[in-house]
C-alpha cells in the first residue's frame, strides 16, 4: 500500500501590608491567597547585611519544600526556608556578592493551609549595595495558531547564548503570565539575556515533555542600552524531528487508526490486512492514517512499513477481532453545511433545516464498495408530491459518503433509500431508510468578500469560522495567483471570524515552531471584527485597513 498526500492545502510586585479578616467557620469558602503583613528587613532594602529574612502573613501556611523558589543570582549554598504557623524565615548564606541586587521569587510555594490558595509571583528584593537594579522585560504571550492569550505561562530569562538551559537548568529570572497573557520581569541587572516561556506541566522549570507548550525570543533581550524591553511571544507545541508511529488504535474490528508523532508525507506498509480489500486515508493534519479492511476477523498481524521512504521498521499487532463483524451498516442522512465542519445529523422523523446552496450527502458508518445500479434513491417533494430518482456519487477517498445532486427549492423533502442498495467493505448491506429535511430560505444567506489592501508576499490560507469557532470554509491563495480578493458565497447571516495563515513554505498547511532550529511558527492573524453578515447582503472586509463595507 502506498499513500501520498499532496500539499495544497508582572511579575506582580506586592507592597500590601494589611491583613484580611479570615472567614468564620462555616462561611464562604476561602478563595483568597495569603497576604503578607510584614517583612524584616523590609522589601527593597539597600546595603543589606542580614543573615535571615522574616515574613509574616495573615493566615497559617503550608509547610512546603520551596523546591520552586529561586534566588537570583544563585548563592552557594542555597538559602534554607522554615515555615512556622503564619511565618516564613529565610536563612541566607554568610557571604553574598557586594553591590548586587538579589531577587527571591517564591513561584507558587507560598500557600495557605486551609485551601492551598497560592500567593502567585511573590518576590522579595534587596541589594547589598546602594541601589537596586531596575531593568525590566515585559510583553504578551498568545497561542501561535488561535491567537488566544496564554495564562500561567512561565517566562524565563537566561544568560545570553544560554537558551539550551531550558532543557536542563533553572532560569536566572522568571515570572508568570496573567489571564490576558501579559507578563513582566522586574529588577533585572543590565545585560543581554535569552528568553523563553513554558507551560510547565510538572513545575520543574525545565522543558522535558512534549505536552508542554513553549515559546521563545529569536533575538537576545538587550538591557545594556535600554532600561526596558517589550517582547511578544507565540506559544506552540514542539514537533519531534524523527517521524514514527506512536500508537495503533483499533476503533472497531475492521477499522484502525495509525497515529504518528508528526505530519508525514508518505506511508507504505505490507501486512495481512493490506493484502485484501481496504480503504486508507489521512486526516487533515497528516498525522493519523485511518485504515478500513475487509478481513475483520484477523486476530494477529505483522507490518513491515516505511515512513517518508526513509524510516523503516516492523510491528507485531493483536486485534480484538470478531468472527461476525458488523452484521449491518447503519445509515444516516447528514448535510455538510460547510465542507470542513462536523456534519449535522438529520432525524428520520422531524425535518432538519439545511442550506439551499449545499448538496445533500449521505454518510455511511463504514466504507461503501458497491452501489446497486438497478436500485434508485427516491426524493419526494412534500409541497408538490413529485417524486424523482436520484443517483448517488461515492466520495472517492474515504468512501464514507455519497453526494446526491438535484436542484433544491424552499420545501420539505423525503429521501427514500431502498434496502440493499449499498454494499460495505465488510460485505454487509443497508436496510431501507426514509429521512426528512427542509431547505432554508435563500434570503437568509449573503456573501462575504475579503480583500487585501496589499498583496501578501507568501501564500495564504484563509479560514472562516462561525460564532462557535467552527470552521465553515477555507480557501488557499497561492502567491503565484494574481488576485487580491476572495469571495465566500452563500453564508448564513451572522457573525464570522477570519483566520489567515501565512504559508511561508507553500506546503498548504500551518507549520509550528521548532526550538531546536530556532524557527518561529508561521504567522497567523485572527480578525474578530468582521461585519455581521445580513441575508441578501454582501459584506466586504479589507485586510490591512480593517475597513468594513456593506451593500445589498
Amino acid at each position: 500500500m502506498s499513500l501520498q498526500r499532496s500539499s495544497v492545502i508582572f511579575s506582580l510586585f506586592l507592597f500590601c501590608y494589611c491583613a484580611n479578616e479570615i472567614a468564620p467557620s462555616g462561611g464562604k469558602k476561602d478563595e483568597d491567597p495569603p497576604k503578607i503583613v510584614s517583612a524584616n528587613p523590609p522589601n527593597l532594602s539597600l546595603n543589606f547585611n542580614s543573615d535571615k529574612i522574616r515574613f509574616k502573613f495573615n493566615e497559617y501556611l503550608e509547610n512546603t519544600s520551596f523546591s520552586k523558589t529561586i534566588i537570583s543570582p544563585a548563592t552557594n549554598p542555597s538559602p534554607k526556608f522554615k515555615v512556622n504557623l503564619n511565618k516564613i524565615t529565610v536563612y541566607l548564606p554568610q557571604h553574598l556578592q557586594p553591590n548586587t541586587t538579589y531577587i527571591i521569587n517564591f513561584a507558587d510555594d507560598v500557600k495557605d493551609i486551609n485551601e492551598s490558595n497560592i500567593l502567585k509571583n511573590f518576590i522579595y528584593v534587596f541589594s547589598t549595595g546602594d541601589h537596586i537594579d531596575s531593568q525590566r522585560v515585559e510583553g504578551n504571550i498568545c497561542d501561535a495558531f488561535t491567537r488566544e492569550p496564554e495564562e500561567n505561562m512561565l517566562v524565563m530569562l537566561y544568560d545570553k547564548d544560554s537558551l539550551n538551559q531550558l532543557f536542563s537548568g533553572k532560569p536566572r529570572y522568571f515570572a508568570f503570565s496573567d489571564k490576558s497573557g501579559n507578563f513582566a520581569v522586574n529588577f533585572l541587572k543590565p545585560g543581554e539575556y535569552a528568553l523563553a516561556a513554558l507551560k510547565d506541566q510538572n513545575s520543574n522549570f525545565i522543558y522535558d515533555q512534549q505536552s508542554e507548550k513553549i515559546a521563545f525570543s529569536s533575538e537576545p533581550i538587550n538591557l545594556v542600552d535600554k532600561a526596558k524591553q517589550e517582547v511578544n511571544l507565540q506559544s506552540f507545541y514542539q514537533k519531534l524531528d524523527m517521524p514514527k508511529i506512536i500508537a495503533v488504535e483499533e476503533i472497531i474490528p475492521g477499522k484502525i487508526n495509525i497515529v504518528f508523532n508528526n505530519p508525514i508525507q508518505r506511508f507504505k506498509a505490507e501486512g495481512h490486512i493490506f493484502k485484501n480489500s481496504h480503504v486508507a486515508y489521512f486526516n487533515e493534519n497528516n498525522d493519523t492514517l485511518t485504515v478500513w479492511y475487509s478481513k475483520a476477523n484477523v486476530k494477529t498481524d505483522i507490518w513491515y512499513y516505511s515512513i517518508n521512504d526513509t524510516i523503516q521498521d516492523s510491528v507485531s499487532l493483536k486485534y480484538l477481532a470478531s468472527d461476525t463483524p458488523n452484521k449491518e451498516i447503519k445509515y444516516t442522512l447528514k448535510i455538510d453545511k460547510q465542507p470542513f465542519k462536523a456534519v449535522t445529523q438529520l432525524s428520520n422523523s422531524t425535518p432538519e433545516i439545511i442550506s439551499p446552496y449545499e448538496q445533500v450527502v449521505i454518510h455511511f458508518s463504514s466504507p461503501v464498495t458497491e452501489i446497486k445500479d438497478d436500485l434508485d434513491i427516491q426524493l419526494k417533494n412534500d409541497s408538490t408530491g413529485r417524486v424523482v430518482s436520484v443517483k448517488a456519487t461515492i466520495e472517492a477517498q474515504t468512501r464514507l459518503s455519497a453526494k446526491l445532486t438535484f436542484p433544491l427549492k424552499n420545501s420539505t423533502y423525503k429521501v427514500l433509500i431502498p434496502k440493499g442498495m449499498f454494499k460495505s467493505i465488510h460485505e454487509t448491506y443497508n436496510d431501507s431508510t426514509t429521512l426528512f429535511f427542509q431547505t432554508d430560505a435563500k434570503d437568509l444567506y449573503g456573501n462575504l468578500k475579503i480583500r487585501f489592501t496589499q498583496r501578501p508576499f507568501s501564500s495564504v490560507l484563509l479560514e472562516l469560522l462561525d460564532n462557535k469557532g467552527i470552521r465553515v470554509s477555507k480557501v488557499y491563495l497561492s502567491n503565484e495567483v494574481e488576485t487580491s480578493s476572495i469571495l465566500f458565497k452563500n453564508l448564513r447571516e451572522g457573525k464570522y471570524t477570519l483566520r489567515i495563515i501565512y504559508d511561508e513554505n507553500s506546503n498548504g498547511r500551518w507549520d509550528s515552531g521548532n526550538i531546536f532550529t530556532r524557527t518561529q511558527p508561521e504567522k497567523v492573524n485572527v480578525y474578530k471584527n468582521l461585519p455581521e453578515l445580513k441575508g441578501a447582503w454582501e459584506a466586504e472586509f479589507e485586510v490591512g485597513e480593517e475597513k468594513t463595507i456593506l451593500r445589498r
